[in-house]
């Protein structure tokens, strides 16, 4: 007899441990759960939600509040649940603690072992056809319930909190890349004034929207504000181009006006100081100059063109007339200047062999005086005979040669 006794108490002891185990777990498991609900109503984007900022904070709106009001009445059915289980677990705890210590304990074990793992929670059903059905789930089923209405809370409150901090800095972002953009004259008709006037609309009305609607507003932003700054970026891009290129054709016509003043002065100066260069090419014409000028203002001015495209297609065409223009205008520049670069060419060679006849002592010898003169005087006279010229150098040159093999013969 005392040692069935006995048997019974050291299992009923070691089912009494597993059983305060529990009940101590289901504690800890609640106090965490009331720790993350706390640290969810800190937070600034739930209590937006939940509504519980002051009068005249703002209200959620469209999009926003048509998914926070399942979550906000899953959060409702949360607080009643978790108030069902704090009483379930004072249920158990009760139990527990007028639980007799031998006779009857095995129906108190039961009975809290019942309460903890099994179907022990009576919730009240939703009414149907007149009457109302309960539903009985086990303490699991419930945490498992609120577990699940706080992470739809937590998702919700941190997608809110994302859109919130993510559109203001995007917005300003924005804000900042379409006043850069923002450079065409007003009641201009291109792309690029058109995308940006849009987006600039747009963004006040996302600014509003954002603090009633934040959720709605990154919406808006994905669908709507992305597509029209991708479309001003890239038209600001292609105009941004265009204004490089009209800066590289104003460079290129002041080139061409200055071969064009270059070929000229090289033709006079050329007639001037060589002989037969009457043939010489004259410069492009004024009229060819001033058709080009004009054509380029009315591209700078935006006269003949309505959008970017016109602009980048009379760019393209003028660009091409004024390179032709340029590899006209540098032939003619070098043909020019090349018989007085040719005289001067000469005249450096000239000065070379006299130096040279000096260091081998044969300059003052009648011959090569007389040569190097006759030199000097084709290349020193206007205008100069460029081929009496080559060939007196050239001769001047063999003498040299020849009297320096007379002086170092033995």
């Amino acid at each position: 007899m005392a040692k069935g006794i006995y048997g019974r108490l050291v299992a009923n002891g070691m089912m009494w441990q597993r059983t305060d185990e529990a009940l101590a777990e289901w504690n800890n498991r609640l106090a965490a759960v009331a720790e993350s609900v706390l640290q969810l109503q800190g937070d600034a984007a739930y209590q937006f939600l939940n509504g519980a900022g002051s009068r005249s904070a703002p209200r959620p709106d469209g999009l926003t509040a048509a998914q926070a009001e399942p979550a906000l009445r899953a959060m409702l059915t949360f607080h009643e649940q978790f108030a069902l289980l704090q009483a379930m677990l004072a249920q158990a705890a009760a139990l527990r603690a007028s639980a007799p210590r031998l006779f009857g304990a095995e129906h108190r074990l039961a009975e809290l072992q019942h309460l903890l793992t099994g179907k022990s929670v009576r919730l009240a059903g939703k009414p149907n056809a007149g009457t109302a059905t309960d539903e009985t789930v086990s303490l699991n089923d419930l945490m498992n319930s609120m577990n699940g209405s706080l992470a739809e809370a937590r998702t919700l409150t941190q997608a809110v909190s994302r859109a919130q901090g993510e559109m203001a800095a995007s917005m300003d972002e924005a804000q900042s890349r379409l006043q850069q953009m923002g450079s065409l004259p007003p009641g201009s008709t291109s792309a690029q004034a058109v995308a940006i006037g849009s987006a600039a609309h747009l963004l006040r009305d996302l600014r509003a929207k954002l603090q009633t609607d934040p959720l709605g507003a990154a919406a808006d932003w994905r669908q709507q504000v992305e597509p029209l700054l991708a479309r001003a970026a890239e038209a600001f891009a292609r105009a941004e181009g265009n204004r490089t290129k009209l800066l590289a054709a104003r460079t290129l016509f002041e080139q061409l006006a200055d071969m064009q003043q270059g070929s000229r002065a090289a033709r006079a100066e050329a007639q001037l100081k060589v002989a037969s260069c009457e043939t010489l090419p004259l410069p492009v014409a004024d009229g060819t100059l001033h058709g080009l000028s004009e054509w380029l203002q009315r591209l700078e001015s935006g006269q003949t063109e309505e959008n970017v495209d016109a602009m980048t297609s009379g760019l393209r065409h003028w660009m091409v007339a004024a390179e032709t223009c340029a590899a006209e205008s540098r032939r003619i520049l070098t043909a020019c200047r090349a018989p007085v670069e040719q005289r001067n060419e000469l005249r450096g060679r000239l000065q070379a062999l006299k130096a040279k006849a000096r260091a081998y002592g044969v300059a003052e010898l009648p011959r090569l005086a007389e040569q190097a003169g006759e030199a000097e005087a084709c290349l020193y006279t206007r205008p100069s005979d460029l081929r009496r010229a080559a060939a007196a150098v050239a001769a001047f040159e063999n003498a040299l040669g020849l009297s320096r093999k007379e002086v170092v013969r033995p």
